[in-house]
């Protein structure tokens, strides 16, 4: 009988498609009310820091947003995960100046700074 009336079927093909794509959309990406979330559901504190670990998320790490994890109960080692995925390592990138193709204490003829793979030419002389 449901088929009967294809726009009461296109609608309720459209909100089964609607309620079966909300989980898969709200697990896309982490944050501070998803590990309040988290912590509040009782889960263990080393499943929420792996879960930190292995998701992509975008966290407020301020004073403020640190200071309101604390006060919703999240542990020290939760924070501290999520300070540790919200750092951006320190690489060489950072001490080139825009523009310049090397950083600025990079010296070619130094065989204990890191070079980029190939093959190299000595000359004498250089």
């Amino acid at each position: 009988m449901l088929f009967k009336k294809p726009i009461l079927s296109l609608i309720v093909a459209g909100f089964i498609l609607y309620i079966l794509h909300q989980p898969l959309s709200a697990q896309s990406s982490l944050d501070d009310n998803a590990v309040i979330k988290l912590v509040k559901a009782g889960l263990s504190e080393a499943l929420i820091v792996s879960t930190i670990s292995s998701q992509p998320g975008t966290y407020d790490t301020s004073t403020d947003g640190l200071i309101a994890l604390k006060q919703a109960g999240v542990s020290d080692k939760v924070v501290g995960a999520i300070i540790a995925k919200s750092a951006t390592p320190a690489s060489v990138a950072d001490s080139t100046p825009r523009g310049a193709s090397t950083p600025l204490a990079f010296n070619f003829d130094d065989p204990t700074q890191v070079h980029a793979p190939g093959i190299y030419i000595f000359k004498e002389g250089r």
